[in-house]
């Protein structure tokens, strides 16, 4: 006999989307991955945002780590839920110098507190968590079109609607206050779903540009006026390698962040650690970070994975050496790719950081649809083998889009890409096309 209990209906209707055929399809041939010498004509994965170069690189350091310390066996034992105490303290002077940036502000700007920070089992727990603690089941978190696609499975994780605020490419994406507010009013009206949170990404993903201290004010300004918090994602603080230049929140707001101001950050990206799940929220809020470890207990981060980065966030050198030597290989193959849009007339947004070059083939599509531009994606992996990430995922208004990950490839691969790519677009570029 079937049993009559119920599911979450709600949160099943969610999460039941089909998976992105981009995700798909790096499962489906990861095992006929690209190789120089042994497998030439191999699957390019230039869709999965990580830094393999320096996932190399750390994972060296680990190793040295490993031996010089053995395991203790408090290590093994429960421990804080919001982290261990020379965990937060690591990463509190990690925010302070390498993601704030309190030395080298003019003035008096207060360094990072250990008990403002709460570390997470991943960003995207992260996410998950202060979104949980800031708004109610059912109410509205915004997002900026286009946006990290993540951040939807994070928030329908939280039971919490996701209401997106367009943009277009004449302004590079850029966001203006009348369509905010105009996506404030859309939500209510035709969903009946309050804004109580917007979430931007610092470097922004997918675009690889940076907000400016003035958009940023401009941000708060407008969640403020509309009685909403403001979280900031920056997790690629450490990954800037352009012309513009970043600063947190932290620092636009002189280290005055308020009750309504949160900021996520994760060692993922920047240490090439994906794979641990390392984020971490810094808030001001007395009452999230008296509830946090409570709302926590299910998403904490391990002990050993705590022990491993602080060991590596404590070593100045190392990260120092790390960072450089990130930032020059970022500069030279997102150059490398530019260069290569350039030459076949390929529009797309100048990066600064992060991995990811987002590039317009609409002159590819058939129509301007969603399903033409997953014909062109179907196509691209047909025929080269290249994996990228369409923009409809992202929630993009104009299709025919995509995202280039640059970082997690090999320079043998992005030699590979640049010369697949030239050619389907030598086959398949219209007559009189526009660039």
């Amino acid at each position: 006999m079937a049993s009559a209990a119920r599911l979450n209906e709600r949160l099943v209707a969610k999460l039941r989307s089909p998976l992105p055929n981009f995700i798909r399809d790096f499962f489906a041939y990861r095992d006929d991955a690209h190789d120089a010498e042994t497998n030439p004509d191999g699957a390019l994965f230039f869709s999965v945002s990580e830094d393999t170069f320096a996932s190399r690189l750390t994972s060296q350091q680990i190793s040295r780590d490993n031996a010089a310390f053995p395991i203790d066996a408090h290590t093994l034992e429960y421990a804080y839920s919001s982290g261990m105490a020379q965990m937060r303290t690591a990463a509190a002077a990690y925010l302070s110098q390498y993601v704030f940036k309190v030395d080298d502000a003019s003035g008096s700007l207060p360094p990072a507190k250990e008990s403002q920070v709460c570390m997470v089992a991943g960003c995207g727990g992260a996410v998950g968590l202060i979104a949980q603690m800031v708004v109610e089941p059912g109410e509205g978190v915004m997002l900026l079109a286009p946006h990290y696609r993540g951040f939807l499975d994070d928030l329908h994780r939280a039971d919490v609607e996701v209401v997106v605020v367009p943009t277009d490419s004449e302004s590079e994406f850029r966001v203006s206050e009348q369509a905010f507010k105009q996506a404030i009013a859309k939500a209510k009206k035709e969903r009946g779903v309050s804004c109580k949170a917007l979430i931007i990404s610092n470097p922004n993903n997918p675009l690889g540009m940076i907000y400016s201290p003035e958009e940023l004010l401009a941000f708060v300004a407008w969640v403020r006026d509309a009685d909403m918090h403001l979280i900031v994602d920056e997790i690629y603080a450490q990954s800037v390698y352009g012309k513009q230049k970043f600063e947190s929140i932290y620092r636009v707001l002189e280290g005055q962040l308020s009750d309504d101001v949160h900021i996520l950050y994760g060692f993922g990206k920047d240490l090439g650690i994906c794979g641990l799940r390392t984020g971490l929220v810094y808030t001001q809020n007395a009452v999230l970070n008296q509830l946090m470890p409570s709302a926590n207990l299910i998403s904490t981060m391990s002990n050993q994975t705590q022990v491993t980065v602080t060991r590596l966030i404590e070593n100045q050198a190392w990260l120092g050496d790390l960072f450089a030597k990130r930032r020059a290989r970022l500069a030279r193959i997102s150059g490398q790719i530019c260069d290569l849009l350039d030459r076949t007339n390929v529009r797309y947004i100048t990066p600064h950081a992060g991995f990811f070059i987002m590039c317009d083939l609409s002159r590819l599509c058939r129509t301007q649809s969603e399903a033409s531009e997953f014909e062109v994606y179907e196509r691209l992996v047909a025929e080269t083998k290249i994996i990228l990430t369409p923009g409809s995922y992202m929630n993009m208004t104009e299709f025919g889009w995509f995202r280039i990950v640059f970082s997690n490839s090999t320079d043998a691969a992005v030699d590979a890409f640049c010369y697949r790519l030239s050619e389907f677009l030598k086959r398949h570029t219209p007559p009189n096309a526009k660039a």
